[in-house]
């Protein structure tokens, strides 16, 4: 079983309806890691966790659910606070307290360069594979593990709403220096809507995966994935009809599903045209079965077969 490391932010996501307001842990890497889980594989999970009374929370979260924080940091900077709006369909809209926040603030010395035995992939995305000064440490960090043979995963996350906050030609130009230093790239249509405006996500998708990635993955919620290598499209996986409750975690869920997927796979096969097919098919199951849960709460492998069946 290979062993994925996780890099990324671990946040603080708080569910407010008109009738009540639910803090929960969350953040884009943090629920990848958790899916992994899910999906049979040891997650190393790489943070910056708060000393204040909600990095303890989402620490102890992180290792009550089984995931491996050995090589996290704690920082006395202030965890990263998400509100969630939901509306009447659980579709969520996000506000972001981001400003000094102990995500964005990766150090050289603080990453350190050695992996669990066994790591054969590091994932990364979000606010903190963006966000300066640390963005650039951990893009360095992972371009020097690409070289020693591991693969590299990105999933843009793009969260229009927290980028108003920053120079947004900064940003993307940052995003397409993570596209081309990927072996594989998750991303969804509405990432692509902010990234390259005016352009059709297909077209996008398809121009990416000629950038240097070994495939790239679009996700059109419930239209399903659309899989691209080397310019061309791989395969089409529509989406299985299930009862929504909130789409929350579910892009990551997928993130973690393909990853995995792929992992599990010798490496001469693993990007084949066939190979890619059933992990993308399986990756927007799982993400499926997550939908049907309120926030990120990950499949476990029975649950997609279930669905798959």
């Amino acid at each position: 079983m290979a062993i994925v490391t996780v890099v990324g932010e671990v946040v603080v996501d708080r569910f407010i309806t008109d009738a009540s307001a639910v803090d929960v842990a969350g953040g884009s890497a943090a629920n990848v890691a958790l899916a992994l889980h899910g999906a049979g594989h040891e997650a190393s999970f790489r943070a910056r966790y708060s000393t204040d009374p909600n990095g303890e929370f989402l620490r102890v979260t992180a290792m009550n659910l089984g995931i491996d924080i050995t090589h996290s940091v704690r920082t006395d900077d202030p965890a990263t606070l998400v509100e969630i709006l939901l509306d009447d369909n659980g579709v969520p809209a996000y506000q972001f307290h981001l400003a000094g926040a102990a995500d964005w603030n990766w150090s050289h010395q603080e990453i350190s360069p050695t992996l669990p035995h066994g790591t054969m992939a590091l994932t990364f995305g979000s606010l903190a594979a963006v966000l300066d000064p640390g963005s650039s440490v951990l893009l360095d960090w992972a371009k020097s593990h690409k070289e020693l043979g591991l693969t590299i995963a990105y999933d843009p996350n793009a969260r229009p709403s927290a980028m108003a906050q920053y120079d947004a030609s900064l940003i993307r130009e940052r995003i397409m220096q993570w596209i081309s230093a990927s072996d594989v790239v998750k991303v969804s249509d509405e990432d692509i809507a902010w990234i390259e405006p005016d352009v059709p996500a297909l077209q996008v998708a398809k121009h990416w995966s000629q950038r240097g990635p070994q495939v790239v993955v679009l996700t059109g919620g419930s239209a399903g994935a659309w899989a691209f290598r080397d310019g061309n499209l791989v395969s089409h996986i529509p989406a299985p009809v299930v009862n929504v409750v909130d789409t929350v975690g579910a892009g990551d869920t997928l993130m973690a599903w393909l990853v995995a997927g792929l992992m599990d796979l010798p490496s001469a096969q693993r990007f084949s045209d066939e190979a890619i097919t059933q992990v993308v098919k399986s990756a927007v199951y799982a993400a499926a079965v997550t939908c049907t849960r309120q926030g990120c709460q990950p499949p476990r492998q029975d649950d997609v077969k279930n669905l798959l069946d």
